[in-house]
């Protein structure tokens, strides 16, 4: 009986070793680096008013030159409001303003205005 419980361990036991060496000198496995690799992605980070949690804090005047002075991240030109919503995110209401480029690029930018701060221009 102890005879072939010790058997057993021992076949288990050489297996075991064979496949160990084989999985580092074969490259069997993946290696320390591939697992560090295949780490899940982080999010994205997002610029302040390109997101809902980015919202900008923004009175009449700055909410104005939001407005007007938003470029283009593709060609660099002046982006025009082709319309604004209002949304409501995390308790707060924010204002989206639609941006759109002469070159086709569109983007969102979340503003969150003061208190007595008209939202339509």
């Amino acid at each position: 009986m102890i005879a072939a419980i010790a058997g057993t361990l021992a076949i288990v036991g050489v297996t075991i070793v064979i496949g160990l060496w084989a999985t580092k000198k074969r490259g069997i496995g993946p290696t320390k680096q591939e697992l560090l690799d295949a780490q899940k992605p982080k999010p994205p980070r997002y610029a302040a008013g390109e997101a809902p949690s980015t919202a900008i804090r923004a009175g009449a005047d700055q909410l104005e030159r939001l407005r007007t002075s938003q470029r283009c991240k593709s060609c660099r030109a002046l982006m025009s409001v082709a319309g604004e919503d209002t949304v409501r995110y995390d308790d707060r209401d924010l204002l989206v303003l639609d941006l759109h480029c002469a070159c086709g690029a569109r983007r969102g930018l979340y503003v969150v205005p003061s208190a007595g701060t008209p939202t339509t221009a």
